[in-house]
């Protein structure tokens, strides 16, 4: 939900606060028992669009609220670990995460472009990190807080799934030694049907939409994951079939 939904929102409770404080207003006029004190007429806003709170104003209530809990946010994070990490840049973040910088016309100023998360087997995000780049030198910091983090639960990292692996295969053993370091399904899959194309067969389109469904039981085939992986050989024949 973005800033212009929220102060929608917002406007639409006061402007029933505005509504609700009219009637007792002509009640007031009408000469009728009231429960709060009335208004008068110069009170009215006269125009409905002032009770539109600012996007700064609404950032700055979120930050607030923000570094209040900061502390209850960072303490509940440092309890999460896995056995198998998936990590990624390609979450959706907004694209403007900067800031004004005084003194220069007020330029914005972009800060970060991507928003890396780490997530454990069980969709627990287990840190994360705004970055100026995708390079592994930004994150090398994030993961070896994330080894302390498992030296401490007494819990070893068995598997760890990326979208390039090969390009970065041993920048991840360099900190966690012989983990397996794989392939994502997604971007396994997606190398594979970024391949196929309506000009090679007119079922290319079909074929990219069901291809995922080769990692799957044959009778797990809604949107989410209801079963476990099939064996491998399941999974040749999925893709055979």
């Amino acid at each position: 939900m973005n800033f212009a939904k929220i102060s929608e929102s917002i406007a639409e409770l006061n402007f029933q606060h505005f509504c609700r404080r009219g009637m007792i207003y002509n009640s007031a006029r009408e000469g009728r028992q009231l429960t709060e004190e009335p208004f008068n007429e110069s009170e009215f806003y006269t125009d409905e669009l002032y009770s539109f709170p600012s996007s700064d104003h609404i950032m700055s209530i979120f930050m607030a609220d923000f570094d209040t809990k900061k502390a209850i946010y960072q303490n509940e994070m440092k309890k999460v670990t896995g056995c198998a990490i998936s990590c990624d840049h390609t979450f959706r973040v907004s694209k403007n995460i900067g800031m004004v910088r005084p003194g220069s016309n007020d330029k914005f100023v972009e800060q970060f472009k991507n928003l890396f998360i780490i997530l454990n087997e069980d969709g627990e995000v287990v840190d994360w990190q705004l970055t100026k780049t995708t390079a592994f030198k930004e994150l090398r910091s994030v993961f070896l807080r994330y080894k302390t983090r498992l030296q401490r639960a007494n819990k070893k990292l068995e598997l760890i799934c990326v979208d390039d692996c090969c390009k970065v295969r041993y920048k991840y053993e360099s900190i966690f030694g012989d983990t397996p370091v794989k392939l994502d399904l997604y971007h396994a899959c997606q190398r594979i049907c970024k391949t196929v194309s309506h000009m090679n067969h007119p079922l290319a389109g079909l074929f990219r939409r069901e291809f995922g469904l080769i990692f799957r039981q044959v009778n797990d085939l809604g949107e989410a994951r209801l079963r476990e992986t099939p064996t491998s050989e399941k999974i040749m024949l999925n893709l055979n079939a």
